[in-house]
């Protein structure tokens, strides 16, 4: 919950700059576009159940069955948070770009 909470925020404050008519489009576009990236990359990297299960089975050093286990936990959440604050950060490019279209004609 954590996750979707401060991607809210992220979200908030990033259509707030852009009404303000700080930044320029191109610059939320390369929020969205990492925001992306992260979510893949989590998809990527989150283990399933049965994978989790062969890491502690396999004696497998406690750093890497943590790591795992959060990614297990949590990787859902962080996947949804990413897309949220790539549809903020898209909203504010649009937001920003018709705060002052002369500035971009």
């Amino acid at each position: 919950m954590a996750f979707l909470m401060l991607a809210v925020l992220a979200s908030v404050v990033a259509i707030t700059l852009a009404r303000r008519r700080y930044l320029h489009p191109g610059d939320y576009l390369v929020v969205a576009v990492l925001a992306v990236l992260l979510a893949w990359f989590v998809v990527v990297l989150s283990p399933s159940e049965v994978e989790h299960q062969q890491l502690v089975g396999h004696g497998t050093p406690a750093g890497a069955v943590a790591r795992s286990a959060f990614l297990l936990d949590h990787g859902a959440a962080i996947e949804l948070a990413s897309m949220l604050t790539a549809a903020g950060a898209l909203v504010a490019a649009v937001v920003r770009r018709r705060a002052s279209p002369e500035q971009f004609a």
